[in-house]
């Protein structure tokens, strides 16, 4: 099922389609639901109508603060439209990035909570280096939103 929209006619759903599986539908479909265009919804998350369409499509992913953007726009979870459930979470550099993509923050806004820089939080979401004990409370607090 295909949704489609032109400038004269709005086709709204009323149940979600089957292949609801990706970001970029996700998004559009809830646009969709609020009777919002493309470039409506643009302006409001104060992005290009082509960077918006983009995504829709899934040729080019939301940034994080897109993502939070449309996620409060639109009234969904930023892990629902970001499709960040069927991310692993085995270890403990995979609930970070996680637990990260959930929040909708990048490294950078995460190395500045924890107080180290950005390449700290690159290698640990990659394992490549363990996590230092002092670090252990706030990053358990931290992945706890991927459990709820």
């Amino acid at each position: 099922m295909g949704l489609y929209i032109t400038k004269e006619t709005r086709f709204f759903p009323s149940e979600p389609p089957e292949e609801i599986n990706t970001s970029g539908a996700r998004i559009r479909y809830h646009r969709m639901l609020r009777n919002l265009t493309i470039k409506e919804l643009a302006v409001k998350a104060g992005i290009s109508d082509v960077a918006l369409s983009r995504i829709e499509r899934d040729i080019n992913p939301a940034k994080p603060k897109t993502l939070r953007t449309l996620s409060e726009l639109l009234g969904q979870p930023i892990s629902y439209l970001g499709c960040f459930e069927e991310m692993p979470e085995g270890t403990i550099g995979e609930k970070i990035k996680k637990a990260r993509h959930y929040y909708g923050i990048t490294k950078t806004e995460l190395s500045a909570r924890m107080k180290v820089d950005a390449k700290t939080i690159y290698n640990w979401e990659l394992d490549r280096t363990p996590l230092p004990s002092k670090y252990h409370n706030s990053i358990e607090a931290f992945t706890e939103i991927i459990s709820s």
